[in-house]
């Protein structure tokens, strides 16, 4: 299934494979990054704000992997 897919339209094969390539596996390797950018973006707010966002604000020694 691909959101951005509208029902009915054809995709040529070719095209997909030059545009979506290896997306999947750099999203693999990139996600423990994202989610270390995101624990201290949430952790800033929570700082900030005196937010607790109902537990939600986590620890920065997170294990990835």
């Amino acid at each position: 299934m691909k959101l951005w897919r509208k029902a009915g339209a054809r995709l040529d094969a070719g095209i997909e494979r030059y545009t979506v390539g290896k997306d999947h596996r750099l999203d693999l390797e990139l996600l423990p990054f994202d989610l270390q950018a995101s624990t201290s973006a949430l952790n800033k707010y929570c700082e900030a704000t005196g937010v607790a966002l109902g537990g939600l604000c986590v620890s920065r020694n997170i294990r990835y992997g």
